[in-house]
């Protein structure tokens, strides 16, 4: 399944039983984060809704307790979703030496350059609507 077929499925399922989740202005950018920290519940998700949502996915329901506080090069135990990630807008370095967000995103070129110096962006944020629509369009 490709990344596309995979944000349209997860907002199918939210509009349909968590309709205030799916009404989030931000819901696209929420399950692009989400899909690339899969182990971290997304903002403004219900318990409910996430392990649904994994669910959707044949995650595993079993949780890691502070996982996000330890970083390790090579870790078995974080969930990966076994989709393609081709289309996915800015994807991250396979490896990083350092971890950023991005406030006032604009169209992406402060990430960009991050990422291009070994940076994983964990969460980007935009107010201007413009800005949003150009951001998905870009890729």
């Amino acid at each position: 399944m490709e990344y596309t077929e995979a944000r349209q499925l997860v907002c199918n399922y939210l509009a349909k039983h968590h309709k205030k989740i799916a009404s989030n202005e931000e819901i696209e950018a929420i399950i692009t984060h989400w899909f690339l920290n899969p182990s971290i519940r997304p903002p403004y998700f219900s318990s409910a809704a996430y392990k649904a949502c994994k669910q959707l996915f044949g995650l595993s329901l079993t949780e890691i307790s502070n996982k996000s506080l330890v970083r390790e090069e090579s870790a078995p135990y974080q969930l990966k979703f076994d989709f393609v990630y081709n289309r996915i807008p800015y994807p991250p370095p396979e490896k990083y030496e350092f971890s950023f967000i991005d406030l006032f995103a604009g169209i992406g070129g402060f990430r960009i350059a991050l990422q291009n110096v070994g940076g994983k962006c964990v969460f980007t944020s935009e107010w201007d609507k413009h800005a949003k629509k150009t951001s998905f369009k870009e890729k």
